[in-house]
């Protein structure tokens, strides 16, 4: 829930992180006979929780040519674009997705409103300007808000 959180973006209070540690190691079903409770994985001496490093996004179209109704869209798709973007888990075999493109959000936009001319579309993560593409680091996840993504005219 965003509105637990330290910052409003989903990062966890270290009470939040305490309670998911604890929950991992001991099953909190009081119905379950004690012996069956534990949960720390075997050969595990340590179950070590961490918050994610949220990394801020901002999108700009320049040179827009859209309406509200299509802005509405084009911020829609672009959001779950990167929202899809995750980093890389060591520990997990999943499609490694950890790179936001360029090109990527220039298809979300194409894919949410086709044949609206605009001009180019520019990205920053924390601030600083990406001209091709971002990697995400180890436990960094991308966060964009719809007001952060911007139509120029």
């Amino acid at each position: 829930v965003l509105s637990a959180s330290t910052d409003g973006k989903g990062t966890p209070t270290s009470l939040i992180l305490d309670d998911v540690r604890d929950v991992i190691e001991f099953n909190p079903n009081t119905d379950l006979p004690i012996h069956e409770r534990g949960r720390r994985p075997l050969g595990v001496k340590d179950v070590e929780v961490k918050a994610v490093n949220i990394s801020d996004v901002t999108v700009t179209i320049n040179d827009s040519e859209f309406t509200p109704e299509q802005e509405n869209l084009v911020k829609n798709s672009i959001q779950s674009y990167i929202q899809s973007v995750r980093p890389k888990v060591d520990s997990i075999k999943i499609d490694t997705n950890d790179v936001i493109r360029l090109n990527s959000i220039i298809f979300a936009i194409e894919n949410a409103v086709t044949g609206v001319n605009y001009g180019a579309v520019e990205f920053t993560v924390n601030a600083v300007n990406i001209p091709v593409l971002y990697t995400l680091e180890k436990g960094e996840i991308p966060f964009i808000d719809l007001s952060d993504i911007t139509f120029v005219p």
